[in-house]
C-alpha cells in the first residue's frame, strides 16, 4: 500500500492492533520521516490514551536537523501527555544497530564474531602504487609537514577525573587547551591552568615531548582531540573568524561584521551573486537566525601522515534552530557542483594560511606568545590522487 490513495487511510484492524500495544510497550520508530497524516494521526490517538508508551516513545533520525516539523511536534505532544518521549540522533540503521549491541553482554562469541567481522579478521590490504594517469581527483586535504612535539604537563598531588577536568574548563574556558590521558596536558600560558586546577595542588608545570606524535594521535581519540583543537585554534588565530564547535567537528565561520573585510575577497568573488554580502546575512523568514560561510576543520592520520581535512559549509545561529533553516541551506548549496566547489576550497584555504597551491608551506602557531605554543607546518597544496597503470 504505497499508492496515494492507499495512503489516506489506515487498514484498521492494523490500527486497532497498533492501539493496543501502545498502552502495553514502549516504541522506537527508525527509518520514517513522519510525513503522512494518517499515520501520524494514529500516533497521536495512542498517545491520548491512558498508560500510552510506558516504555517510552523515541524517535531516531541520522542527524537531529534531518528530523521534520512533524516528528518534532508530536515529541512535544506526547512529552505534554507526560509520555516519556525523545528525538534521538543515532546516524544510520546500520550504526544504530552497532551501538546498540556494544552494549549488550555476555554476547555469544560465535555470533558476535559475525557482528563484528572488522574487529575480528585481521585485515591487510596493500595500497596500490602512486598513479600519474589521468583522471586526476583533488582532495580536500593538506599534508601537516611538521605537528608540535611538544606541549606543557601539569604534576598534582591530588587525583582528577577527565569528566571533572572537562566540566571545570567548560565553567571557566581557560585562554589554554588541556586535555588528560595518564597525565594533564596543555597548550597555553601557564597562568590560564590556575584557573582550572587549584594553585595549592599543582605540584609542578614542565615540557612533555612526544616522541612519535603521528602514532600516537592515530592510537588515541583523547590526544586526537587535544591536537585538532590546537590545529583549529591555530588556523584561527587573528582572523575575523568565530571558531565553533558542532558534534565533535570545529568550524571557521566568518564574523558577521568583517565579510567586507580583503581577507574575505576571493571568498566573496567565488560566492558573488546579485546579493549585496554573499557570505553572511539573516535567514530569510526566520526571526532572529542568521547565516554565514564557514568551513569544518578536522584532523586526520592516513597512512602514517597527518592530515587537515577542510569542507566548506555554512553557519546557522542559533545553532539550536538550524533545522528551520533546511529549505535555505539547499536553495544556498545546490548550485555548488564541480567549478564552484573546487574555487570555494581554494577560497578557505586562502583565508585559512595566506596562499594555495604554491607547493610552499606555512606555519600557525596557537597561543603564539606563550611557553607552550603549538605550531603546524602545513603544506598549502591539497592532495591529489591519479589513476595507477593498472587501472585501479
Amino acid at each position: 500500500m504505497n499508492l496515494k490513495r492507499d495512503l489516506q487511510s489506515n487498514d484498521q484492524e492494523i490500527q486497532k492492533s497498533f492501539l493496543a500495544a501502545a498502552t502495553r510497550y514502549g516504541l522506537i520508530v527508525s527509518g520514517y520521516s513522519g510525513r503522512d497524516a494518517n499515520v501520524m494521526e494514529m500516533f497521536r490517538n495512542a498517545i491520548d490514551q491512558n498508560n500510552a508508551f510506558p516504555h517510552g516513545l523515541f524517535w531516531t533520525a541520522p542527524k537531529l536537523f534531518d528530523a521534520t516539523q512533524n516528528v518534532r511536534k508530536l515529541i512535544e505532544y506526547a512529552q505534554s501527555k507526560n509520555v516519556r518521549a525523545h528525538l534521538v540522533e543515532t546516524g544510520t540503521f546500520d550504526e544504530m544497530l552497532s551501538k546498540i549491541w556494544r552494549q549488550i553482554r555476555e554476547k555469544p562469541a560465535k555470533l558476535d564474531e559475525k557482528v563484528r567481522v572488522g574487529h575480528i579478521s585481521r585485515v591487510n590490504i596493500p595500497l596500490p602504487s602512486p598513479g600519474k594517469q589521468y583522471p586526476v581527483l583533488r582532495t580536500n586535504a593538506l599534508p601537516i609537514i611538521t605537528p608540535p612535539n611538544r606541549c606543557g604537563m601539569v604534576e598534582l598531588n591530588d587525583t582528577i577525573t577527565f569528566s571533572s577536568l572537562k566540566q571545570k574548563i567548560f565553567e571557566e574556558s581557560p585562554n589554554a587547551v588541556l586535555t588528560y590521558t595518564d597525565k594533564i596536558l596543555f597548550w597555553g600560558d601557564e597562568k590560564e591552568i590556575t584557573k582550572v586546577l587549584p594553585n595549592n595542588k599543582i605540584v609542578a608545570i614542565k615540557p612533555y615531548d612526544f616522541d612519535d606524535t603521528v602514532q600516537r594521535i592515530s592510537k588515541s581519540t583523547f590526544l586526537k582531540s587535544f591536537f585538532e583543537q590546537s590545529l583549529a585554534e591555530a588556523l584561527c588565530q587573528e582572523k575575523p573568524l568565530f571558531l565553533r564547535r558542532k558534534d565533535k567537528t570545529y568550524y571557521a565561520v566568518v564574523r558577521s561584521g568583517a565579510t567586507k573585510e580583503q581577507l574575505f575577497s576571493r571568498l566573496r568573488n567565488v560566492l558573488g551573486n546579485s546579493i549585496q554580502d554573499p557570505i553572511s546575512g539573516n535567514v530569510p523568514g526566520l526571526r532572529d537566525v542568521t547565516w554565514a560561510e564557514c568551513v569544518s576543520i578536522r584532523l586526520e592520520e592516513r597512512d602514517g601522515k597527518l592530515w587537515v581535512m577542510l569542507k566548506p559549509n555554512i553557519w546557522i545561529k542559533p545553532l539550536a534552530r538550524r533545522h528551520e533553516a533546511t529549505d535555505f541551506l539547499h536553495k544556498r548549496r545546490e548550485k555548488r557542483y564541480n567549478a564552484q566547489a573546487y574555487q570555494l576550497l581554494d577560497a578557505w584555504i586562502e583565508v585559512l594560511l595566506g596562499s594555495v597551491g604554491s607547493g610552499n608551506t606555512v606555519k600557525v602557531k596557537c597561543y603564539p606568545d606563550t611557553n607552550y605554543c603549538a605550531t603546524f607546518e602545513i603544506g598549502t597544496r591539497t592532495a591529489y590522487s591519479g589513476r595507477n597503470g593498472h587501472g585501479r
